[in-house]
């Protein structure tokens, strides 16, 4: 089942200018990522503190076209370095796989 690991970071050219407008589009961000949240139970998003960058985590077993549909939701204020991930045991089938061609 694929897991991805997400960096995101603000382009702080494309953020508006203005305070009120700012904080309107990062209200309205936050709102979207908690959806997103709710709707993927075990996901997870943090921020790192003072960076305007942070991670996000999908505990479910998504598509890459869904973690692209995410990233989308974001664009053009927010960029995403989305990496797909595996388990240990996927990892363990790897390495079995390796060894039966030897």
């Amino acid at each position: 089942m694929p897991r991805y690991f997400s960096i995101w970071e603000m382009d702080q050219t494309k953020m508006p200018a203005d305070p009120k407008e700012r904080l309107a589009l990062l209200k309205q961000m936050s709102d979207m990522t908690k959806k997103w949240l709710k709707e993927h139970p075990g996901s997870e998003w943090g921020g790192f503190v003072g960076e305007g960058k942070g991670f996000a985590i999908s505990a479910t077993s998504g598509t890459a076209l869904e973690m692209n549909m995410v990233s989308l939701m974001f664009a053009p204020y927010v960029k995403n370095t989305v990496y797909q991930a595996i388990s240990i045991e996927e990892f363990d089938e790897v390495l079995k796989a390796i060894e039966q061609r030897k």
